[in-house]
């Protein structure tokens, strides 16, 4: 559970060194208000060791969950990490419920920047995590 929706660019996933192949056919959804927004689906064995398995989405989605699961009895998901990586500054708030002001709260800069900087921050880092099972 991100908290706020914020614009989604990729998610690397850490497999664990022992029991690497429980995260074997995973499959990972971002949603956002409870509806899902994109659908991925991991074939094999991610690799682990330190090594980050990273999923670029096609285009950015903006979203507010990440879900990883994989299907079949008596199975169980391992996993050692999971970073998701949106547009620095993506953040999606709840709209204030105060008037607003008169005044702008952003002035133009009178100077242009000399080179467009893209950054991405892990925006799951520090967030409330849950684990269930359906069987």
């Amino acid at each position: 559970d991100l908290g706020n929706g914020y614009l989604i660019e990729s998610i690397a996933v850490w497999n664990r060194n022992a029991y690497s192949r429980r995260l074997k056919d995973f499959v990972l959804t971002i949603s956002r208000d409870g509806v899902d927004v994109y659908t991925y689906t991991y074939l094999g064995i991610p690799a682990g060791g330190g090594t980050a398995n990273e999923i670029k989405l096609s285009q950015p989605v903006t979203g507010d969950k990440v879900k990883i699961q994989i299907f079949g009895e008596e199975r169980i998901l391992s996993l050692a990490e999971v970073q998701v990586f949106a547009f620095c500054g993506s953040e999606i708030t709840p709209s204030p419920t105060s008037s607003p002001s008169i005044e702008p709260s952003i002035k133009p800069s009178i100077e242009p920047s000399s080179t467009p900087t893209v950054c991405f921050e892990n925006v799951a880092l520090g967030k409330q995590t849950a684990q269930s099972s359906d069987y």
